[in-house]
């Protein structure tokens, strides 16, 4: 399972707990993680959680960012890499087990490197 956490200045919009491979954002009501903002275009980007980790903007009008840099292509992300759509930041967090079965999840603040 995935994590996939939505900011804007700050503050958490959305968190979604997943075991989907892909999972789309955009500002169209059937995206997954959808953004309400006129700029965000109607599917925007997506996510493939598995079996690798990527983003890639769908062409969208305004782009997608990865550690600050437009993509043209989709590209390999770490858990915790910041993607960002307009002001928008968005996270793919893992999900871990404990020694006794139960699930413990890894959250990242803001800005921290992945482990």
């Amino acid at each position: 399972m995935k994590r996939i956490v939505l900011m804007l200045d700050g503050f958490i919009q959305r968190d979604l707990l997943t075991d989907k491979a892909v999972v789309t954002i955009g500002r169209n009501a059937e995206n997954d993680i959808q953004i309400d903002n006129p700029s965000v275009s109607g599917v925007h980007a997506k996510i493939t959680l598995s079996p690798e980790l990527t983003v890639e903007d769908l062409g969208s009008t305004n782009g997608t960012l990865v550690g600050g840099t437009k993509i043209a292509q989709p590209t390999t992300i770490h858990i915790g890499t910041p993607i960002a759509i307009l002001r928008y930041l968005v996270y793919v967090l893992d999900e871990h087990k404990k020694a006794d079965g139960s699930t413990l999840e890894r959250t990242l603040k803001v800005g921290e490197k992945p482990a």
